[in-house]
């Protein structure tokens, strides 16, 4: 039998060599970052036996926008990327790890990132999703004469909107809804101006509701809730929905009463 540490390291060798000479550790970095924000990935490498190595990252899976040649060569940007990634205080004996900086990110940035590490041997990659975003300048949530509307403005991507409501007695019943309108504008600056309107028949509409307007984009932080209420009454000053029949029944209840 072999002492624990010698089979530990047997293992280890085994291990390292099933994965092949060329392994990705991890692949690190913001996946979301606001627009006129900077962000950092990193592409964390373990090298066996490799010569000839080459890192290259990709954006979208084909489009090339780094090259980098551990020991020769300082990481190079390519093409509509040059003005946009930074290497400047990456050190230059770094041999295992590339970092990949984003100055002034813009919306046109949002996607795929590879980082693909090739030697004479083996090769591997790892895939990363970057998603740039702008919080809404403005949210707001109105009713009017049985329409309640909630709008969002200056947000990109197009974010999603979405409208509930409970009743203050506590019903699962939906609210009596005519039509549900939605509409969408993009400015000048790429942003999305996004508005989701709920027509009710209020005639129908007999107890006091609580409306909720949630706005978020998937993927991100930005996430916003707001709410509204219309309120009903009767003419007593008795929340709509409660009838005379009813309070006498509760009433014969509490008195011990039989009707």
């Amino acid at each position: 039998m072999c002492k624990w540490t010698l089979c530990l390291a047997l293992l280890i060798g085994l291990f390292l060599e099933a994965l092949g000479t060329v392994i990705i550790s991890e692949l690190t970095g913001g996946d979301t970052a606001q627009i006129g924000s900077n962000n950092t990935l990193i592409c964390s490498f373990v090298l066996k036996d490799e010569t000839g190595v080459e890192v290259k990252w990709f954006y979208n899976d084909n489009k090339q926008i780094v090259s980098w040649i551990p020991t020769r060569t300082r990481p190079q940007a390519i093409g509509a990327f040059k003005s946009i990634l930074d290497f400047a205080d990456v050190a230059e004996n770094e041999t295992t790890r590339s970092v990949v900086r984003f100055r002034d990110l813009n919306f046109n940035l949002t996607g795929r990132y590879t980082c693909k590490v090739s030697g004479d041997v083996d090769e591997k990659s790892e895939t990363l999703n970057m998603i740039v975003y702008q919080p809404a300048s403005s949210v707001e949530f109105v009713e009017d004469d049985g329409n309640v509307t909630c709008s969002a403005y200056d947000v990109y991507p197009e974010p999603t909107i979405s409208i509930t409501w409970a009743y203050t007695t506590g019903r699962d019943d939906p609210v009596p809804t005519l039509e549900i309108l939605g509409t969408e504008e993009k400015t000048d600056d790429n942003f999305y101006n996004v508005t989701k309107t709920l027509v009710l028949d209020k005639s129908l509409l007999n107890q006091t509701v609580h409306f909720t307007c949630n706005v978020f984009i998937p993927g991100t932080v930005f996430n916003e809730t707001l709410t509204v209420t219309i309120e009903v009454e009767s003419d007593s000053g008795v929340e709509a929905g409660t009838s005379p029949v009813h309070l006498l029944f509760y009433l014969a209840v509490l008195l011990g009463l039989q009707l």
